[in-house]
């Protein structure tokens, strides 16, 4: 099966993009799922950081470990340098297809890509997801809580994740917490 790129949102072919730039700029000539897990966490207004945020998981030192493992990967130098997906990067996007597809979504979003290297990515990426106790369980949870019931029917969903929580107030909690004007 092959995977078809035409079906990443925005937000997943900019991580894509960003993972391939990472990986010239360090002269590696394989795009790993630690690039991938890389651009994914730098993506500012992006789900994975939100996730992450949600579950206490410190980006800074994800990232300084990220750049660590991805500064030792075999370089190679000179203009003849190819870039090529490695097979447990071309692994975790089967399995973010058929992510999606268990979502019920149209398009493979950046959640799709967390669990999949979740799952899938062996390495590094996935001995520091579970290091930070990024589970299924907890990452489906806050999913639950950002994304509600929506379908990822077009490029663009995670700009509609949690608009009212990005946007708006809480009124109800605000009160809870005594932070709101009586006035």
């Amino acid at each position: 099966m092959a995977f078809d790129t035409n079906r990443l949102t925005q937000k997943s072919q900019e991580a894509v993009l960003e993972a391939q730039n990472t990986a010239a700029r360090q002269g590696n000539s394989l795009v790993e799922p630690e690039h991938l897990f890389l651009a994914l966490t730098r993506q500012a207004e992006g789900v994975v950081p939100q996730i992450a945020q949600k579950l206490n998981v410190f980006l800074p030192a994800v990232t300084a470990r990220l750049e660590q493992v991805i500064a030792g990967m075999p370089c190679i130098s000179g203009s003849a340098a190819q870039l090529a997906m490695s097979g447990r990067l071309r692994d975790v996007f089967l399995t973010a297809h058929d992510e999606m597809e268990n979502f019920g979504d149209e398009y493979v979003s950046t959640e799709h890509l967390l669990l999949a290297l979740l799952s899938r990515a062996g390495g590094e990426t996935e001995k520091l997801l579970r290091e930070q106790g990024m589970t299924r369980e907890k990452i489906m949870a806050v999913l639950k809580e950002i994304r509600g019931s929506q379908r990822v029917t077009g490029q663009n969903p995670e700009g509609a994740y949690a608009a009212l929580e990005q946007y708006g107030r809480n009124l109800v909690d605000l009160a809870r917490r005594g932070k709101l004007d009586p006035v």
